[in-house]
């Protein structure tokens, strides 16, 4: 890839990492429409560190609660608010760590990275998102703060192994449904995107190191800080857009996405 192709695939895979609108459909679509072969491992694991990193760094405050939680519950102490809280996110995480396992050892991953299916699933997932936002749907999920709450969450988001559905979608459209505010349900998405992100990261680095596909320091380098520098600035606009506005623009952003993957499916020229 030439520099300018590693610019863009940063900039789109941060930019679109915590926004409800699907980065891998994107990056599924740049390489179908630009002919780019597939971002190697390197790449990969670059620009998820890039988005971890950014996502730690805007929600500071919140990752030293959560550290301070999962002390607390190695130390026994579960009865404190910060480790009750760190149990949530555990609760949530589960299921799309247990559903993930599953996926990669059942179904091969070519099955789901398909144009008409992401095509499919990016449409579905603004229909749900646009249900969830104006209050058509929802779900008795219990108190905000509770277990119940974000064990739904967290079931939702396995929906996020479908390529173009959207992990921050899906939470967001979950915590919607659920009740929550805007504000609320893009913060929770935020924070499951820690330990999604640490372990998809995990995974593809376990990989690298075991086929050895380290040869591209730069091209690595000039992703991770592109994509650090694009999530931070999406995490900022997104919080302050969902202050005042709804979620419809990104709602119509997916159907036209959808709209252009299904036109890739059927032989664009």
């Amino acid at each position: 890839m030439t520099t300018f192709e590693l610019l863009i695939y940063g900039f789109v895979q941060g930019a679109t990492e915590f926004l409800p609108v699907s980065s891998s459909a994107h990056l599924y679509a740049l390489e179908e429409i630009f002919a780019w072969p597939e971002a190697g491992r390197v790449l990969v694991v670059a620009s998820h560190t890039g988005t971890l990193v950014a996502v730690v760094v805007a929600c500071r405050s919140q990752v030293a609660r959560l550290a301070s939680g999962l002390a607390m519950l190695g130390l026994g102490r579960g009865d404190r608010a910060e480790a009750r809280e760190a149990l949530r996110i555990l609760a949530a995480t589960v299921p799309l760590f247990a559903a993930g396992a599953v996926v990669a050892l059942q179904i091969p991953s070519a099955t789901l990275a398909q144009l008409p299916v992401m095509a499919a699933a990016t449409a579905g997932g603004g229909l749900l998102l646009l249900a969830a936002d104006r209050g058509w749907l929802r779900v008795p999920a219990g108190p905000a703060n509770g277990v119940a709450a974000y064990w739904f969450i967290g079931v939702m988001q396995v929906l996020a192994l479908i390529p173009g559905a959207s992990r921050a979608g899906c939470v967001m459209t979950a915590a919607r449904m659920a009740g929550w505010d805007r504000t609320a349900s893009a913060n929770v998405a935020f924070v499951l995107g820690l330990p999604a992100i640490a372990g998809a990261t995990a995974v593809e680095a376990w990989d690298l190191a075991q086929h050895g596909d380290a040869g591209l320091i730069t091209a690595a380098a000039t992703v991770l800080v592109v994509a650090f520098v694009a999530a931070l600035a999406a995490i900022w606009l997104l919080m302050r857009w969902l202050q005042q506005r709804s979620f419809l623009p990104f709602v119509v952003y997916r159907f036209v996405l959808a709209g252009l993957l299904a036109w890739l499916a059927l032989g664009a020229p």
